[in-house]
This record gives C-alpha cells, structure tokens and sequence, in this order.
C-alpha cells in the first residue's frame, strides 16, 4: 500500500464524510476508479449536508437517467452553443476593455478584470442557457449578486473542511432563496415564451428555426426527462448549468495569465498557439479541484497495489492525482510548457473530473482538435488569453490583486498545500492605444 492510495486509518485523522474508506492521490489509480461501470456517485447520507442542494441533477445520478439526460444536455452544447458563447465572450470582453480604454485619462488604461470577465461570462452563459433579459448590461450586476448565492449551494467540495455542519446548512437555505430569485426573475418568464413557441410547432406546419437555439428550448422538448424528479430538480440542473458555465473558469484564466505573465517566453506564446495551448493546459491541471467522491459497483485492485471492495466510499483528491510526479514527472507542481506525457494522460488531468461523469463544458473550456494537431476550435480559455494578450494586457503596477485565503478541502494527507489564493480583484493596466485597437490594427 502507497501513501498515495491509502485507507483512511493510515492517513491523517479526519470524518468520514470528508474522506471515506480510501483515499486515491494518483494518476494510474484514479483513471480505474473513474472508468465506466466502475463506480457511481456517493449517496447523499455519505456526503457533507451541502451536497443534499445537488441532490438529482445530472452530477449526481447514474444509470439510464444520467445517460439520456446527459445525451439531451450535450447536443444542446454542442458546437453552435459553444460558438455563439465565444462570441459573446469575445465581445463583452473587447467591448469592456475598450470602454476602459476610452474612459482613460491619459496612456494608460486600468480594469478588474475579475469583474471585467464575470460580466462578459454570465452574459454568455445566459445567452447559451437562454436565461432572457441578460444582454442588458444593466441586469448583470443584480444577476451577478444572485447567482453568487446560488453557487455556493453547488460548490459541493470547494467549502472548506473546517466548515460547520450548521453553517453548510446555512449556505444550501440562502442557496435555495437565490435559486427560487432566479427562477421567477429569468427562468420562469423564458420557459414559457419557449414552451409557446414549442406548442405552435408541435400544432402543426411551423418554421423551426423560430426556435431559440439554446438549451432551454431543448429542456423544454425533453422535460419528460425530470419527470420524476419534479421541477426542483430541473430548474436547479438548468441554474447550476448557467452558475457553472458564468463562474468556474474563471479562476484558471487568471492562473493562467499569471503563468503567461511569469513566463520567460511570453512574447513567443503571443504568436505560437502551440505553447500558449501548452501553458494554459498547466494552468488548468494546477488549478485547485477538491475532492470526487465515488462509491465502488464491485471489488478492484488498483495499479498502486491497493485492493478495494464493493460499496467502498472512495476519495479522489484531484489536486494530488493534478500533480503526479509519475506522471506528470518531478517539476509536477511547476508550470512547464513542453511537457512529454505517457499515452493516454490529459494534459490538464481529471480537472474535468472523468469517465461517465466527465465535465459537459469541458469542451468549451479547452476547444476541440483538429486534424494534424491543430485547434480547430481554441476553446473559451484560449481565446481569453489571446484577446488579454492582442490589448497588452498586463498586471496593473500600481494597485496589487486583492485575495482572499480559504482551506480547500483537499484530504486530509495530501501533500497539496491546502492554502490558495482566490482573487477578489485583479487589476490590470495596458496601453490606451491598444485598448481601442488591439495588436495596432
């Protein structure tokens, strides 16, 4: 038995509901644990209260449900979902950082871009989800506030390990509050202008490209599919949808441009895709993940030489398996373009967690290959980081970014350091000129 797959008792003291009867901390065991038919989603009464929020929505059921609605939900976003959210992207971000650049008094031009990218995100997701009344830059800031609520109900494993059981439950009740907020303000109001629009095709000869090419419209088509979940269930997997999509990648674009602004190559990763590409995967393999739970459908032996047995309650720590150096080699912790992986290893790891339960957006993020290698789609994190870089983006000299300090909940016994810096602000500076026509076009 390694210390990188262990049993509990051999780890660091901690509840089971955080760990659970195994804990997995590398590569080779996680791609077993993660692999179809191999495991399922822990139950409720194994888990911290908080996940009891996310209880029916497709990250945590199985089975034919989990496929069918996973079918539904992964055409939605399929290619014309993901175009039309980096376009949206693309433009609230150059539409912002010319503002800020017209708004300058002087050479230089300042932003958040912390709020530069959560206003450009929700409006994309909105567009994407087809939440209505979001391309009006007036409705973001109250939406922005609500959905903040709503997505600490989803967080699930990103609360911090010494968080209350009551205040857990305080979180999922406020949670409950925005979701209900959300739901009346924009949720509602869209169903049933979609569900109209459905009736009249379904009545007879209609043009179909009346439709919204967005998600809601297929719920709408498919809402059998939470038939016996009720509307709860579906109006939260709709929410955590549109929460996730506005919120999670955050983080890694501004790990990600710290590392390009830290590299010695930075100006060659501004004209080569290929390392930009490269630094970017890092950027997100080294982002801080939590935990995966997992409950084993039968006994398996795992490659570290760890035997488990059915109905184990198995904790993945994604931020250790992110940095196996038997993988990912001895600088695993360190961002470095150019890293030569073993066949069959995802350069940025189980970020996007794995196997039936692979993230749905995590094509969005990360693009698409084409043929020879190269990107036929750059995904949402590319295509930030070459729109910051085409503005000149740079750290502001003047004011520092702002965070805060937060335990994750990585287990107990990782040699993850468990204290990370989450940006409440990022200020960034460039030049006036470049903000109104970037590369100097």
């Amino acid at each position: 038995m390694t210390p990188s797959a262990q049993r509990p008792e051999t780890a660091a003291p901690a509840s089971p509901r955080d760990v659970g009867d195994a804990i997995v901390s590398t590569y080779l065991d996680a791609q077993v644990v993660l692999r179809p038919g191999v495991a399922e989603v822990m139950p409720d009464d194994r888990l911290p209260v908080n996940y009891s929020f996310m209880t029916g929505i497709l990250v945590r059921v199985d089975g034919k449900d989990h496929q069918e609605r996973r079918r539904v939900l992964g055409a939605a976003l399929g290619r014309q979902a993901t175009e039309r959210f980096d376009r949206t992207v693309r433009d609230r971000l150059t539409r912002s950082l010319r503002q800020a650049a017209a708004d300058a008094n002087g050479d230089t031009a300042r932003a958040d871009l912390v709020q530069v990218l959560r206003h450009a995100l929700i409006a994309a997701s909105a567009v994407t989800m087809g939440l209505d009344g979001l391309d009006d830059p007036a409705n973001i800031p109250t939406a922005l506030g609500i959905a903040d609520r709503f997505s600490a109900g989803i967080r699930g494993s990103r609360h911090p390990r010494s968080t209350r059981p009551e205040e857990l439950a305080q979180i999922v009740a406020d949670a409950a509050a925005a979701q209900e907020q959300l739901d009346t303000m924009y949720l509602t109001p869209a169903w049933e202008k979609r569900q109209a629009l459905v009736d009249v095709l379904d009545s007879g000869p209609a043009d179909k490209t009346a439709l919204p090419p967005d998600l809601l419209t297929q719920l709408v088509r498919n809402a059998h599919l939470y038939s016996d979940r009720g509307r709860d269930v579906l109006v939260r997997e709709i929410l955590s949808l549109f929460a996730g999509m506005a919120f999670d990648v955050i983080p890694s674009i501004l790990f990600a441009l710290d590392a390009l602004l830290d590299h010695s190559d930075l100006l060659k990763a501004e004209t080569d895709p290929a390392l930009l590409r490269a630094i970017a995967f890092e950027s997100l393999r080294l982002r801080t993940n939590g935990v995966v739970h997992r409950r084993l459908r039968s006994d398996v032996e795992l490659p570290s030489g760890l035997s488990l047995r059915a109905g184990d309650h198995v904790a993945l720590d994604v931020d250790g398996i992110n940095r196996d150096p038997h993988v990912y080699g001895s600088d695993a912790r360190q961002v470095r373009a150019g890293r030569r992986l073993p066949p069959g290893v995802q350069p940025f790891g189980f970020t996007f967690s794995g196997g039936e339960h692979t993230c749905l957006g995590r094509g969005l993020v990360t693009g698409s290959a084409g043929a020879g290698g190269h990107a036929e789609r750059p995904g949402l994190l590319m295509d930030v980081l070459h729109t910051l870089m085409d503005h000149g983006v740079q750290r502001d000299p003047a004011h520092a970014p702002t965070n805060r300090q937060r335990l994750t909940s990585s287990v107990p016994g990782s040699e993850v350091a468990e204290s990370v810096e989450d940006y409440v602000s990022y200020p960034v500076s460039f030049a006036t000129q470049r903000g109104l026509t970037p590369n100097g076009h």
